[in-house]
């Protein structure tokens, strides 16, 4: 894979759909498997960004897709002040 399309993808229109259920646009996106946090379930949480563009060749319209996955920051802990002798501020 190109570098230049990680973390990104494109949705083009479906020129293949025959019928409703079929979708109006296909395409891929890449992630890379060390971004992305799993939960129990083995399921990933990703953010899709879309921006509608033409292509210069056909001048069909399609979507430029990016992502932004959602790993879960380190919980931050409350300083333990109970157990502080010395409280200095300064």
């Amino acid at each position: 894979m190109d570098q230049n399309f990680e973390y990104s993808g494109s949705l083009g229109k479906n020129d293949y759909k025959e019928k409703e259920s079929q979708p109006d646009y296909t395409g891929k996106v890449y992630v890379k498997k060390q971004d992305l946090e799993f939960d129990q379930n083995g399921m990933a949480e990703v953010k899709l960004s879309a921006w509608i563009r033409n292509n210069k060749k056909t001048n069909q319209q399609f979507l430029s897709v990016s992502h932004n996955s959602y790993k879960k920051e380190a919980q931050k802990k409350e300083p333990d002040y109970a157990n502080k002798d010395d409280f200095s501020f300064g």
